[in-house]
């Protein structure tokens, strides 16, 4: 996952991008 903000379940970059 991409943190902070990585909300997906799979890990895939959502608003952290």
């Amino acid at each position: 996952h991409n943190f902070p903000l990585d909300l997906t379940a799979v890990g895939a970059p959502s608003i952290n991008g």
